[in-house]
């Protein structure tokens, strides 16, 4: 009969979920709860001083304490009007019931990382949906003179709502010590590796090496030349080299220099911000690199110097600097080269100054700068000429077949690899064809693609969707690679120097990307930390 007894208390308390077991459930689900939710909480604040560059630490890391850092604040602030906060965790905290507060600075690593981890787990994954994705890459070394490459990763996306986007995500920083093509090609190809990209996917590729400096040159130097703190014979050596560049910076040369450059960068730096957009397309690059290239040689001739030559005497006249160029000591040897056939003439020395000026220095550095510009954009003139007919949808309408098709052939090589098309030449010249019909004038192939995907054409013209989608995945340039420096650089200004590596790019991936972060899903984060 007890036993009896017993069997039937326990099949009730089975019924209604009252047993010892459910009720240590139950505590392990609250207590879980609880976690959850002070978790949540503080990666939503790690996600706020990541996207606006603040500072997490103070010098002390106790709550409360008036030097404690922007993290611990907030923490102090939240309590304030949270009850999970102040009536659970912070009381807690006070009283010593726990010791584990997920509120010191190993744990905000963990965040940072978890934080970064999503963002580009989240930013793959639209990746692999695109399938198609070209890569920006960019150098530059840090303060420890270590090479550090970036990685830029564009794509076209489209969403449920028939809408696509051009998009540049960043995906981390590679320290690299082998700064050859080889040596960066490994580095490049390691990574895609470990972020499980296909290198079969990927379509374009923009590369870039350089820095910027820019300063007040003469008055630094007579800063140094006049610092009568250097002493000692570096402290004398050092003043006495500035104050013969300065002198060299106050010359008429020096001056006419100056406006010869700035007449070049100037140009150039305008053209490079309409390159810098991620929306502009590689016909209008074209076209823009073409004027800057032909302005640059309209530069070489008399007319254009002299021009350049009187604007050099007018700001000369106002620095109070002689205009007028500076005369050698004696002309310069040329070096002695034996002649091969009679007719040849000697080479003499350039004696008149301002020939000297114009060929040794104006006429060489035009030279360099068209060439420059000419091999910087080799690739992207490549491109337009494979991919320019699909700019010009309305003028196909009229070619013959055959125009059509041998253009369509030449993009289907440039689209094979190992054998693997991603398009078929005959298919897209009849759909090419068919829809150069039904294109509004001037139709860019952003807009076409757009028309295709709001009219449910996606399935009709399937080889053209893939070719717009290649063509608009291609870069122009590499302005985001220099972007995601530059927001390197403000985090290592206004945060912590000497920060691990893996925080930093961390806390660069959550500032970069910080419209991703913004959604992602805290909850589903915290479940898997």
């Amino acid at each position: 009969m007890i036993s009896f007894q017993k069997w039937k208390e326990l099949e009730n308390r089975l019924k209604i979920n009252k047993t010892i077991d459910e009720e240590h459930l139950r505590k392990i689900e609250k207590h879980e709860k609880y976690w959850h939710q002070i978790l949540e909480r503080l990666i939503a604040l790690v996600r706020v001083l990541g996207t606006q560059n603040l500072a997490f630490r103070g010098s002390n890391d106790a709550l409360f304490a008036s030097t404690n850092g922007n993290f611990l604040k907030f923490v102090e602030n939240l309590a304030m009007f949270d009850p999970v906060m102040c009536d659970e965790h912070i009381q807690k905290i006070r009283d010593k019931e726990i010791h584990a507060n997920y509120l010191g600075k190993t744990i905000q690593n963990e965040m940072i990382q978890l934080l970064s981890n999503g963002i580009q787990e989240k930013i793959l994954d639209d990746v692999k949906t695109a399938k198609y994705f070209s890569v920006v890459l960019d150098c530059t070394s840090d303060v420890s003179h270590v090479e550090q490459m970036t990685i830029i990763v564009r794509f076209v996306s489209t969403s449920e709502d028939k809408k696509f986007e051009i998009k540049e995500h960043f995906l981390g920083f590679i320290p690299v010590s082998d700064t050859t093509g080889g040596g960066l090609t490994a580095a490049v190809l390691n990574k895609f590796e470990e972020l499980s990209l296909s290198v079969d996917n990927l379509r374009g590729q923009g590369y870039d090496n350089g820095s910027n400096m820019k300063s007040e040159v003469h008055d630094a130097l007579m800063d140094i030349a006049e610092n009568i703190s250097l002493t000692g014979s570096s402290g004398n050596v050092s003043r006495l080299e500035a104050q013969g560049l300065a002198k060299q910076v106050g010359t008429f040369s020096f001056v006419t220099s100056v406006l010869v450059w700035f007449n070049i960068l100037y140009k150039i730096n305008l053209t490079s911000k309409l390159l810098q957009s991620q929306e502009f397309d590689l016909a209008a690059a074209s076209q823009h690199l073409d004027k800057a290239k032909k302005y640059l040689q309209s530069l070489g001739n008399d007319e254009e110097f002299e021009k350049l030559l009187v604007d050099g005497r007018e700001i000369s006249e106002e620095l109070g600097i002689p205009a007028n160029f500076e005369s050698s000591s004696a002309p310069k040897c040329l070096k002695k080269k034996n002649r091969q056939f009679s007719y040849e003439g000697k080479d003499e020395p350039i004696r008149d100054e301002k020939q000297s000026f114009k060929i040794n220095f104006y006429v060489a550095i035009l030279d360099t700068a068209i060439n420059s510009v000419e091999e910087r954009f080799t690739q992207p003139k490549e491109m337009e000429l494979k991919f320019g007919f699909l700019y010009h949808f309305r003028s196909l309408e009229g070619k013959p077949s055959k125009f059509v098709l041998d253009k369509c052939k030449a993009l289907e090589k440039s689209l094979t690899h190992n054998e693997v098309k991603d398009i078929n030449a005959i298919e897209p010249c009849g759909e090419l064809q068919a829809m150069s019909r039904r294109v509004p004038e001037d139709s860019s192939p952003k807009g076409v693609l757009e028309l295709l995907l709001k009219s449910d054409l996606k399935e009709s013209v399937p080889n053209l969707v893939v070719s717009l989608r290649i063509l608009l995945t291609l870069p122009v340039s590499v302005a985001s690679g220099e972007r995601s420096f530059s927001k390197l650089k403000l985090i290592k200004t206004y945060l912590r120097a000497n920060m691990t590596q893996e925080r930093l790019v961390g806390l660069a991936t959550i500032s970069i990307e910080s419209e991703v972060a913004k959604q992602i899903n805290l909850g589903d984060l915290v479940s898997s930390f």
